[in-house]
């Protein structure tokens, strides 16, 4: 019976990584240490000037408007990251940008949608 309990125990934390709801913790003008303990490795890293753009993909999540990559309730979707100097300063989901920085967009989206 322990046995069966620390297996189980093994595989819900194994899940328990970056979600898209860990965004949900997120704020601009956080510093880049704290936001990584959060996010944990990003899946790549851009950098432009004094920017840097952490891309993390796949990550599962409610689904969204701005992530209909199914039809299910459950979706993955691919999260961004940009720091300057060290600061949060946008982030959310790459296919979807409410309020979009300019400096950003120049940066690292201007390119993709040429």
């Amino acid at each position: 019976m322990k046995y069966l309990l620390v297996v189980a125990l093994v595989i819900l934390t194994s899940c328990a990584g970056t979600t898209a709801r860990t965004f949900n913790e997120l704020n601009n003008g956080m510093s880049q240490e704290v936001t990584m303990e959060k996010l944990g490795k990003a899946s790549s890293v851009l950098q432009k000037d004094d920017m840097e753009m952490h891309t993390y993909t796949n990550l599962y999540g409610m689904r969204r408007d701005h992530c209909n990559t199914c039809t299910k309730t459950v979706a993955k979707c691919d999260y961004f990251v940009v720091y300057k100097n060290g600061t949060l300063i946008e982030f959310g989901p790459t296919h979807f940008r409410a309020t979009p920085n300019p400096s950003v967009t120049q940066a690292f989206f201007s390119e993709r949608t040429k």
